[in-house]
């Protein structure tokens, strides 16, 4: 069998495959890696230029409360709109300590260049952008040291971009005078009528005039940051660097300019989202419907297609989530309203004397000796462990390093504190009309709202293309089970059928365990090389399969059966079962499977063909089947594609010996051309196949 034939027949021509894009935010979707634009030199605001603000120490607003400018802000208001990362504004805040915010300033100093990369929201600012982040000092006209100027924050305010310059800053050490540095950032308004994300430049002028003294550049973060740890650092610029990956490094500045020069910026350069928030669940997946779009203004029946259902099945079989935040990919692709879920950032204080780590139920585990070798670990503050292993695992958290001081054990020195973070996934209640309903304590913002969708929901668009579900989102009381006319259960699970040798590759038919009407979508993985899928329900064109990596996934509108299987799996092992884990059948969780390979019924059961090779004009084939358990069963013919070109027999058998004729016609009487047919048998967990080959 053609196997790659089989693969392209699954295969929808011109649609457009998933990025990869994080769980918990969208910068790198809204944005491309860091770049260098090359430009003259460094272009200093000119004061006496009209639309150039100028902005001394006294013009900081002491968010803080320390009483002076050491971390304080000036509050901008742009002549446009500018989005980061869903929250849109024309106001911002401009520290001292080299970044800019788009949401309130936190009412604590921001001078710890970690903020950029930790996910803290409690202690560290979000929604910043940062040329320079560090703990830096304003210096004004009256504390500025013999032969030093005093610092300014210059605003070029135009009506296509915003330039905000930090001019003789003291940078990173405050209590060394000549540490002066002067950089920018550029804020661009976005390009296109549809969306309000725009470019970003960092550029870098001179440190302390140029003149060699003593000038601290190291250890500042510089990039763009969202919430959590949805960040990109704008010091992997250069293509050729491998180790830094912008999206997940934590590399600080360590040379001036960190740009490589005063005639080059970092430029973060967008790739503008359409943001369409009117329908939570309404398919639109790919958000063809935005503003700019081939889509806008259409009706639903024409912005949801089959490439929504191909986004939702790619990122299932290669665990690559969709855009997850507020109205990006997962917010519409959620048809079924039960993806809602929100982020909950913890943070735990702990010592690292035996280290320390967060296992995947959020929890802390400290290991802690057994001091006095009696086999059971100690107390710690007051804590005994409940785990007896010898090894010493221990839960503790503490909430801030106050508490962690008042209870920490006392033979531990301050010096092995350390902060560990962490972020949890708390679902949100399903089935509320609106997202903004049923929301936990810990949501402040609606963008602190994430979504996620699966097969189910690419299902259920596949129903509402054929017509089954006249609207999306679903409405969970508009779609039935249908009435059951077979003596069988309504399916709430796959199984599998007996696994065929075809020369090293195993062909693995996969039923439903009963009726499953209307809706089905499943997910599994096998732990063996998937080489191709064959979909067997003709009558179902709006069945898909896709696969990746062991990963399995389908959706189908008809109707389902045990006795029939809705797809066949050729698998590549050299293990004699395969495991079949995560399985999901219509969004309920099921048990975990194992197939056994290298088996076979032909003791108990067997079917052969006489003669294998016959013209059906002027012979039939005689096939003799012994069937050794009674029950309902079916003996298709299919042709070398996997297509259903005819059915010999359908419905119950004794257990007993049968012959069954076959004349080379199909459905509508006309005779088959000339070729290699199989004959399958299958019903109460059997399916055996035989071939025979018609000639003219």
């Amino acid at each position: 069998m053609n196997y790659n034939i089989l693969k392209l027949t699954l295969a929808i021509v011109g649609l457009t495959l998933l990025t990869n894009t994080k769980a918990l935010g969208n910068l790198s979707g809204e944005f491309n890696s860091p770049t260098i634009t090359i430009v003259s030199d460094y272009d200093r605001l000119d004061f006496a230029n009209a639309d150039v603000s100028d902005y001394e120490a006294s013009d900081f607003e002491d968010i803080a409360g320390f009483g002076d400018a050491d971390d304080g802000y000036v509050k901008i208001k742009m002549k446009f709109d500018y989005d980061l990362a869903g929250v849109v504004t024309d106001e911002i805040w401009v520290s001292v300590n080299g970044f800019v915010t788009f949401v309130e300033p936190l009412n604590l100093p921001q001078n710890d260049s970690d903020g950029l990369f930790t996910n803290d929201a409690g202690r560290f600012q979000q929604y910043v952008i940062a040329p320079f982040w560090g703990d830096h000092y304003f210096r004004d006209i009256n504390d500025a040291p013999l032969g030093y100027e005093p610092s300014d924050l210059l605003i070029q305010n135009s009506d296509d971009k915003l330039i905000i310059e930090w001019r003789n800053l003291n940078i990173n050490d405050k209590t060394i005078p000549s540490s002066i540095g002067n950089f920018q950032l550029i804020l661009y308004k976005s390009e296109f009528a549809f969306s309000r994300q725009g470019n970003i430049e960092f550029a870098y002028g001179l440190v302390n005039g140029g003149s060699g003294a003593t000038v601290i550049t190291d250890g500042a973060a510089i990039g763009v940051k969202a919430e959590g740890v949805d960040y990109i650092n704008g010091l992997c610029w250069d293509p050729d660097d491998i180790a830094c990956n912008p999206f997940a490094s934590n590399r600080k500045s360590n040379a001036w300019q960190p740009s490589g020069g005063t005639n080059r910026r970092i430029s973060v350069q967008v790739q503008p989202v359409p943001r369409v928030l009117q329908s939570w669940g309404d398919g639109d997946t790919d958000l063809s419907q935005g503003e700019g779009q081939r889509h806008f203004n259409l009706q639903q029946n024409r912005f949801v297609t089959y490439n929504d259902v191909r986004l939702i099945l790619r990122s299932v079989v290669e665990n690559k989530e969709l855009d997850s935040a507020l109205g990006n990919r997962a917010f519409h692709a959620d048809v079924d309203h039960d993806g809602r879920f929100s982020r909950v950032d913890t943070v735990v204080w702990a010592t690292n004397d035996q280290g320390a780590f967060i296992n995947s139920a959020g929890e802390l585990l400290l290991y802690r000796p057994d001091s006095d070798s009696d086999g059971i670990v100690d107390d710690f503050n007051g804590v005994t462990d409940d785990i007896d292993d010898g090894g010493g695992l221990q839960y503790i958290f503490y909430d801030n390093l106050v508490d962690f001081n008042a209870n920490q054990n006392p033979q531990l020195p301050d010096a092995y504190i350390h902060l560990i973070n962490t972020t949890l996934v708390e679902d949100i209640p399903i089935r509320s009309e609106r997202y903004q309903d049923d929301l936990p304590d810990n949501i402040s913002r609606i963008n602190q709202i994430f979504f996620r969708a699966d097969e189910r929901d690419a299902s259920l668009i596949s129903a509402y293309l054929k017509a089954k579900v006249v609207s999306l989102p679903w409405r969970w009381d508009t779609v039935s089970n249908g009435k059951v006319t077979y003596a069988e259960k309504i399916a709430n699970d796959i199984t599998f059928g007996e696994a065929v040798d075809m020369n090293g590759i195993y062909r693995i038919p996969v039923y439903t365990n009963g009726i499953a009407n209307d809706l089905v979508s499943s997910f599994f993985n096998f732990d063996a090389d998937i080489k191709a899928v064959e979909i067997t329900n003709n009558n179902d064109e709006f069945a898909q399969a896709e696969f990746e990596n062991g990963n399995f996934v389908f959706i189908g509108t008809e109707t389902y059966s045990s006795n029939e299987p809705f797809a066949y799996i050729y698998v590549e092992t050299a293990k004699n079962e395969i495991n079949v884990t995560n399985t999901r059948f219509n969004d309920e969780n099921t048990a975990n499977q194992t197939i056994v390979l290298n088996s076979s019924n032909e003791s108990v059961v067997s079917m052969n063909a006489t003669p294998t090779v016959f013209n059906p004009v002027n012979t039939n084939t005689t096939l003799n089947v012994n069937v050794p358990l009674e029950g309902y069963y079916t003996l298709n013919v299919y042709d070398i594609k996997g297509n259903l070109v005819n059915t010999i027999f359908k419905g119950n058998l004794n257990a007993n010996n049968y012959e069954f004729k076959f004349n080379g016609q199909n459905t509508t009487g006309s005779y088959l051309p000339a070729g290699i047919y199989l004959y399958r048998l299958s019903g109460n967990e059997i399916n055996i196949s035989t071939k025979t080959v018609i000639q003219r």
